[in-house]
C-alpha cells in the first residue's frame, strides 16, 4: 500500500506542477459553489449562503461558458483560475463539465506523462497480471489480475457505481454475470455502454474464460464478487486501480490502457501514410484515424480524437515527422510475447519526447 500510495504521489506533484506554471488551481467538484436558477426566459445565479450573485464579472464568465439551458443541477466555479469551472446533467442523466481554457493544454501535458509512465510499465505490468492469475479467484489478487486481463484485452472502461446507478452503464468492475457469454475460449461481452448504446464485443482467451466462468457460477449481481469469511469483496475501479499501479510500480490506472490503445492505432496508422498536399486531405486522413479508433474503443470519432489518441501523434504527422525514415522505423518495430509491434511503435515514440 506504501508503494501505491508514492507512485500516486508522484503524479499529484507532476499535476501540481503544470498547474502552476499554468496559474491554475486543481479543485473537487465538491467545490463548485455557485448554482444556477431558472429565472424568467433566463438564469439567476446564488453563491453557497443563497444570496443572488449581482457581479458582472462573474455573470459574464459563467454566460461565456455556454452550458445548455437543459442542464439541471448546474454548479458553477467562484474562481476563473479554478480548472473546472462548471458541471451539471444533460437531458440523459449524464454529469457534463466544463473547463478553463488552459485545462486542456495542462490535460495533454499531463496526458503524455502518463503515457511515456504507461509505455515504460507496460512489460513488467502484463507480466504481474500473467502470474496473479495463477493465484485462487477468492484472493483480491487474483481477482484484481481477472478484471485487470479483461480491460486489457476488450479495453473496457473501469465501471463506477455512479454511472451504473444513473444511466445503467456498465465497466469492468460493474459487470454482471449475464453481460458475459462463454463458448470454450471465446468470450462475448454484450452490457449498456457509458454513451447509453448497447455494446456486443468478442475476445478469446482461455485463461480468462476459464475464470470467468467461475465468477459466473458463484455470483449473481455481480461478476467480480468473492467471499472472504464471513464478508463479501466486490471489486470497485478503486480496488482495480490500486492493483494496477501497485504491479507496475507506476502511477496509472485502468483508463490508461484504452488511451495507449488508440494512441498505438492511430501511431501505427499515420506512420505508414504519406502527408497529403492539402489541409483538408489532411484533416480527412485524421478524421478516418479517429472512426478507427473510435470502433476498437466502442464510442465516437468526436470522443476518440479528443480523448484518446494524443495529439502529440497527428502534430508529428502534420509536422512531416512520420512520413520520413523515423516513420518507416516505427513501422519496424518488433512485438513481443508482453507487447505487440503497435505497442512497441508507440513505446519507442514516446520514448523519444
Amino acid at each position: 500500500m506504501a508503494s501505491a500510495r508514492h507512485t500516486a504521489d508522484v503524479a499529484v506533484r507532476a499535476l501540481e506542477a503544470l498547474l502552476a506554471e499554468h496559474r491554475l488551481r486543481y479543485v473537487e467538484a465538491t467545490e463548485l459553489s455557485i448554482t444556477r436558477h431558472r429565472a424568467g426566459r433566463g438564469f439567476s445565479y446564488r453563491d453557497d449562503r443563497g444570496r443572488v450573485v449581482r457581479e458582472k464579472d462573474l455573470i459574464t464568465r459563467f454566460r461565456r461558458l455556454a452550458i445548455p439551458p437543459a442542464w439541471q443541477e448546474v454548479r458553477l466555479a467562484p474562481d476563473p483560475c479554478w480548472h473546472l469551472q462548471a458541471l451539471g446533467r444533460d437531458a440523459l442523466g449524464r454529469q457534463q463539465r466544463r473547463y478553463h481554457d488552459a485545462w486542456a493544454e495542462v490535460r495533454n501535458a499531463d496526458k503524455l506523462r502518463r503515457l511515456i509512465r504507461f509505455a515504460r510499465a507496460l512489460p513488467r505490468l502484463r507480466a504481474s497480471i500473467e502470474h496473479d492469475l495463477r493465484r485462487p479467484l477468492d484472493e483480491p489478487d487474483g481477482l484484481c489480475a481477472t478484471a485487470a486481463r479483461l480491460v486489457d484485452l476488450a479495453l473496457l472502461r473501469p465501471g463506477s457505481e455512479e454511472a451504473l446507478q444513473t444511466i445503467g452503464s456498465r465497466g469492468a468492475t460493474t459487470l454482471a454475470p449475464s453481460n458475459v457469454a462463454l463458448a470454450g475460449s471465446e468470450i462475448r461481452l454484450s452490457f449498456k455502454g457509458k454513451s447509453g448504446k448497447w455494446i456486443e464485443l468478442d475476445i478469446r482467451d482461455r485463461l480468462l474464460a476459464r475464470r470467468l466462468a467461475r465468477l459466473k457460477e458463484t455470483n449473481r449481481r455481480r461478476l467480480f464478487r468473492i467471499e472472504q469469511g464471513d464478508t463479501t469483496f466486490a471489486l470497485s475501479c478503486a480496488d482495480l486501480n490500486a492493483y494496477l499501479q501497485r504491479v507496475a510500480r507506476a502511477p496509472i490506472s485502468a483508463k490508461d490502457f484504452r488511451t495507449f490503445d488508440g494512441t498505438a492505432i492511430a501511431l501505427w496508422r499515420l506512420a505508414g501514410t504519406p502527408l497529403p498536399s492539402s489541409g483538408r486531405a489532411c484533416q480527412r486522413v485524421l478524421a478516418e484515424v479517429a472512426r478507427e479508433v473510435s470502433a476498437r474503443l466502442h464510442n465516437t470519432p468526436a470522443i476518440a480524437r479528443a480523448s484518446y489518441i494524443h495529439p502529440a501523434v497527428p502534430q508529428a504527422w502534420l509536422a512531416g515527422e512520420l512520413a520520413d525514415e523515423r516513420g518507416r522505423a516505427l513501422l519496424a518495430s518488433r512485438g513481443s510475447r508482453l507487447v505487440s509491434r503497435e505497442e512497441s511503435a508507440l513505446r519507442k515514440f514516446l520514448l523519444q519526447r
